[in-house]
């Protein structure tokens, strides 16, 4: 009877591994993600300066005359399990959690308080492209620009 068991669970195991080998390697969009990126760049357009103080507000930064910086040059590290740590210029770490929405092509991140949309617009092996959402219904438009560190 022992001989018998030991090879149903040898075939199992061999019909099974072939599956599990197929899904171990198929790249999920989360996966993309992973890893440490830097702010490269902040785009806009169409922007006026509500739509540009708004999202400045939301993020704790400054608008100067000349406009709004976004830009600050912060590091996003993406983890498993949703965990996102924001690294500033200045090394302050703030940690906030991170997933997918949708079919998968929009980002979302929060803090617990504030919770910001992304439709992610590109992702590839060294650079993510996210256009921030608002929720007003403006044609305006900020992107940011990721490269892979």
């Amino acid at each position: 009877m022992a001989p018998r068991n030991i090879i149903y669970i040898l075939v199992f195991l061999l019909l099974l591994s072939p599956a599990y080998l197929l899904f171990a390697r198929i790249k999920t969009p989360e996966k993309n993600f992973l890893g440490s990126w830097k702010e490269a760049a902040w785009e806009y357009k169409e922007a006026d300066r509500f739509l540009l103080h708004q999202l400045a507000d939301k993020q704790n930064r400054t608008v100067s005359n000349e406009g709004i910086r976004i830009h600050t040059g912060e590091t996003w590290n993406f983890k498993k399990n949703g965990v996102l740590e924001l690294t500033r210029y200045d090394d302050t770490i703030k940690t906030m959690r991170w997933s997918l929405k949708g079919r998968g092509n929009v980002l979302e991140i929060t803090d617990g308080e504030v919770t910001e949309h992304y439709d992610i617009s590109a992702v590839g092996k060294n650079k993510i492209e996210l256009n921030y959402l608002s929720d007003m219904h403006v044609k305006e438009s900020a992107k940011l620009i990721f490269e892979k560190t």
